[in-house]
């Protein structure tokens, strides 16, 4: 019987955050602690939450795929504090 294992990745860069994209919210991971995932609503004041708890965490740079055309706002919104943006295709960044 297998356990289930907690494989951490070897951390490249330690600046880079991942947000999921949705309709309703949008999720947001700053490392690979679980206790550091947070969500986040997706109008105007949830983009500044979202910019003040990656700031808090030293983000400088932000991943996050491009779903339909939820991820635009939240995107400028980004640019303009200063983050790089990484946009990927949804179908890159889908679990195996």
């Amino acid at each position: 019987m297998m356990r289930d294992k907690k494989m951490l990745l070897p951390m490249i860069n330690p600046d880079v955050a991942g947000i999921d994209i949705g309709s309703r919210i949008h999720v947001v991971a700053v490392d690979q602690n679980t206790d550091n995932i947070r969500s986040f609503g997706v109008y105007t004041k949830d983009h500044q939450d979202i910019i003040s708890y990656l700031n808090l965490h030293g983000i400088t740079t932000v991943a996050m795929e491009s779903i339909g055309f939820y991820w635009q706002s939240l995107f400028s919104d980004l640019q303009r504090s200063g983050f790089e943006v990484i946009l990927t295709s949804g179908s890159q960044t889908k679990k195996c």
